[in-house]
């Protein structure tokens, strides 16, 4: 993206010299964007790498605990049947 700043080429123009794909190179400055903490064109702040590390861990541990809570639901009928037996 320094490439970009430091020309007066747009990213496709610079993507064409460097023979990489343009979408390639967009993203890669849509990420770089978002660790420096730059808003996006709607405003908001893009999520960081580790913003979206963080929420993949607690997407996964939501869906565990989730689990987790309907084992325990179910097993009070569980132990009722197997008491009664």
């Amino acid at each position: 993206m320094e490439l970009v700043k430091a020309s007066s080429k747009t990213v496709a123009g610079v993507a064409r010299d460097l023979k990489a794909n343009v979408t390639t190179l967009s993203n890669w400055g849509k990420v770089d964007r978002a660790e420096r903490g730059v808003p996006d064109e709607t405003g908001l702040l893009p999520s960081t790498a580790a913003e979206r590390a963080q929420l993949i861990a607690l997407r996964r541990e939501n869906a565990e605990l989730r689990t987790e809570r309907q084992i325990l639901r179910r097993a009070p009928v569980f132990f009722a049947k197997e008491s009664n037996r």
